[in-house]
């Protein structure tokens, strides 16, 4: 199988009992980037069937909230939009969040689930009181007590996952 993926496209791949796989990634006028999610499968599923599911950008919807938060829904679900990648067996909310300056955005995360964010790019924090700016490369991992993720784009705004 050969394939390119361009902006925003994304694939879930379920490795169970094996597969078999190269990255060869192609840059995009001069540029290539990505990021990868890992959910650790149950015991009573590391030996399932592999599987595969490849999501264009045109399927993954986005959820606005206020003209000022734009939520890429991958999969999860947020603000009532409900993402393409299914059949995961575990339940992650994956999202591309952009947020204007001075915007507050929250997303209750589940108990027993972990949490972290991404920043793609501008500035921001991951705690609404600013006590940590977080710039684009930047990585924040939230304990298992958080009930929520709580992010303020600050500057020139926030794009994270």
């Amino acid at each position: 199988m050969s394939e390119t993926f361009l902006q925003v496209e994304s694939n879930r791949m379920t490795a169970g009992s094996g597969i078999i796989h190269q990255e060869m990634p192609k840059p995009v006028n001069d540029k290539m980037g990505g990021f990868q999610l890992w959910v650790n499968l149950p015991q009573s599923h590391k030996m399932m069937p592999p599987r595969y599911q490849e999501i264009t950008a045109s399927e993954i919807p986005v959820s606005l909230n206020m003209d000022a938060i734009d939520v890429e829904v991958t999969c999860g679900e947020f603000g009532g939009v409900q993402g393409p990648a299914g059949d995961i067996i575990r339940s992650p909310d994956f999202f591309d969040v952009t947020i204007r300056p001075g915007i507050p955005f929250s997303h209750h995360v589940r108990p027993g689930d972990v949490a972290a964010g991404y920043v793609i790019g501008g500035t921001g924090t991951f705690d609404l009181d600013g006590s940590e700016v977080a710039v684009s490369c930047t990585m924040a991992q939230f304990e298992n007590d958080w009930s929520s993720v709580e992010v303020l784009a600050v500057h020139e705004g926030m794009m994270f996952l």
